[in-house]
């Protein structure tokens, strides 16, 4: 026997990996059913001569679709460690309602 899925308030979300980009180097735009997260990875400034850099730097864009339609009145983002978080809850009308059987 299966179970039916569980619908959650929220989709659940989009998460990038950003280290070492601070959050005022972050643009992130909702329309519909796509996230656009874009940005600066800055260099630091460094003393000395350089022999290795393993790290990326320069503008990044990325793009991503969601699986419905959001409400994007009420997008929460947040990065933490190096891991930026957008969670986009569901709107209203696709929000799963309890029907009560007469």
């Amino acid at each position: 026997m299966s179970t039916p899925p569980t619908s959650l308030p929220s989709i659940p979300g989009v998460e990038i990996e950003l280290p070492g980009v601070r959050k005022e180097d972050i643009d992130i735009e909702i329309a519909g059913r796509r996230v656009w997260v874009r940005g600066e990875r800055k260099e630091k400034e460094r003393v000395g001569i350089l022999r290795r850099r393993e790290r990326v730097v320069g503008q990044f864009s990325y793009e991503v679709t969601l699986p419905s339609d959001v409400d994007d009145t009420d997008v929460h983002a947040s990065l933490d460690e190096g891991v930026l978080t957008v969670r986009v809850p569901k709107p209203e009308h696709a929000r799963p309602r309890r029907v009560d059987v007469r």
